[in-house]
This record gives structure tokens, C-alpha cells and sequence, in this order.
């Protein structure tokens, strides 16, 4: 028997009681058709820290720039000593790497997540017009304060946020026709579906169904977003998850409940809706 919009998100409230303390209150969900009608709203205005799900914006912001002829995804960009950081990724530790084009950068950061990648992107178009972006596309809760690893901004209270409905707002921006043309449209959920060790909501996808996705993770905090497609129909998801009961979740950005959570959530919508 199909489950209506109510049971599934019963279904998934119980998935979170699981796995998260003081009711799941820390569990923030937003699910849309591909026509951007909101379905389930589970605390989805409430901003959290966004981890590396603000390469998202990043990126769109970026490449709505290409697509108005400001910038060439062939151009050549050096890479800044000082945005060289830790963290995922791989440029920090390949110091002979001085210049890599603005497509490869884009596939660093959204591949492999890498915040070297992103601190240099974030460079190249500044805070302000990544912000004005943010706006501009209706994210009430989203906004870029600090780059990759500034543990210092961090101290300071300067941190990125975002929230469900926005993630799923921008997911369903690049899904549409209008804000990118074809080929930066397919250049972008081309990125976000290459193979790769795929966590969190995509860990246990039913057969068939395909994703384009970026996750987002900090010790205590699993977030995922993507549009999920099987055959001709397609589904916007975005799962943000704090207050995990469990010990690795809680120290680290890799495994424990958190990983099982966002795994089951996952597979229970596109089971459903798909």
C-alpha cells in the first residue's frame, strides 16, 4: 500500500527518534516535487550550520556568471598559498599544483569536496556577490560568513548557515530551465552525480534511482541534499541532522548514526515518491 505525504512523514519522524535526542528535534527536512510543490516540511525554516553544503551556492553562483559571459570555465586561476587548508580534499597536500582551470576547481570542490578548491572560488567572486546570490535566489536562512576551515571565524561566531527549505530551493534552482542554460545545467548535476563514495541519503538507494547531491558534514551534524530521479520522475530532498545520541557521530564527520539515518531517510522517500 502507498503512504500518503502524513504516513511518510510519520515513518520518518520515527526513523529520527531513534537516532537523535529530545524527540528528534534536531532533524530539519524539506521534500519537493520536481515542480517545486512543497510535500513535507519538517522544521525546514530552522538555519544550521551548512557544512559543505554551501558549495552548492558556490558553485550555481559561479556558474550563472559563465552562463552570462563573465567568466569562462577554461579560464586558468592560481592557486593562493593562504587558501591552501586542511579538511577534505586533496590540493593542500599537492603543493607543485599552482593553476587549475575554473572547471577543474568546480569539480574539485563539488567531487571530492575539496576546501582548497572552495576557498579559491570563493576568492575569484567574493562574499558579497556569493551572498547577493543567496538573496537574490529567495534563501532566507542561507548566508556565506567565513571560508573553509577558518576555525578562527568559527571561534568568532561567524559560521555559513542554511536550512532544508533552502537547500531544497537551490536544488530545484538548478533543476529548472531559466537560470542556467543546458550546458552549465548539465556540467553542474554532472559533478553532483559522479561516482564517488556516496554517504549519507544516497548510501542505500533503491535499484534505478539517480542522484545528483552534495553532503555536508561536522562532528554532530549530517546534512545532504540532492534531486533524486528514477525513470521520468524525479524528487528535491534535503536532510539536515543535529543532536545524534551516539558517540562517533558526535566526535566526527564519518560514520555512527548519523551515516544510518540519513541512509534510511534516503531510502524510504525514494521508495515512496519514486
Amino acid at each position: 500500500m502507498e503512504l500518503t505525504h502524513t504516513q511518510l512523514e510519520s515513518q520518518i519522524l520515527a526513523l529520527a527518534r531513534q537516532r537523535l535526542k529530545a524527540d528528534a528535534a534536531g532533524l530539519s527536512l524539506c521534500l519537493m516535487t520536481a515542480e517545486g510543490d512543497e510535500v513535507i516540511a519538517i522544521r525546514a525554516d530552522q538555519a544550521k550550520p551548512s557544512a559543505s553544503t554551501i558549495k552548492i551556492a558556490i558553485l550555481l553562483a559561479l556558474l550563472e556568471q559563465a552562463d552570462a559571459g563573465h567568466r569562462q570555465l577554461s579560464e586558468r586561476i592560481a592557486i593562493t598559498p593562504g587558501n591552501c587548508v586542511g579538511g577534505t580534499g586533496m590540493l593542500h597536500a599537492l603543493p607543485s599544483v599552482e593553476q587549475l582551470t575554473l572547471a577543474e576547481l568546480c569539480g574539485l570542490m563539488m567531487v571530492v569536496s575539496d576546501n582548497t578548491a572552495t576557498n579559491q572560488l570563493i576568492d575569484l567572486l567574493g562574499f558579497d556577490a556569493i551572498n547577493q546570490y543567496l538573496q537574490a535566489a529567495g534563501l532566507a536562512h542561507s548566508a556565506l560568513r567565513r571560508k573553509m576551515m577558518d576555525s578562527e571565524a568559527q571561534k568568532a561566531g561567524r559560521d555559513n548557515t542554511t536550512s532544508a527549505r533552502d537547500l531544497c530551493l537551490l536544488m530545484h534552482r538548478l533543476q529548472q530551465t531559466g537560470p542556467l542554460g543546458v550546458a552549465m545545467q548539465g556540467f553542474a548535476l554532472d559533478l553532483m552525480a559522479t561516482e564517488r563514495h556516496q554517504p549519507l541519503l544516497c548510501a542505500a538507494l533503491p535499484a534505478g534511482v539517480r542522484a545528483s547531491n552534495k553532503t555536508g558534514q561536522l562532528p554532530d551534524l549530517r546534512n545532504d541534499a540532492g534531486i533524486f530521479c528514477k525513470g521520468n520522475h524525479s524528487l528535491v530532498l534535503a536532510v539536515m541532522a543535529t543532536g545524534f545520541q551516539d558517540p562517533v557521530t558526535s566526535a566526527s564527520i564519518h560514520g555512527g548514526q548519523g551515516e544510518l539515518l540519513l541512509a534510511d531517510i534516503g531510502t524510504l522517500v525514494c521508495n515512496t515518491c519514486l
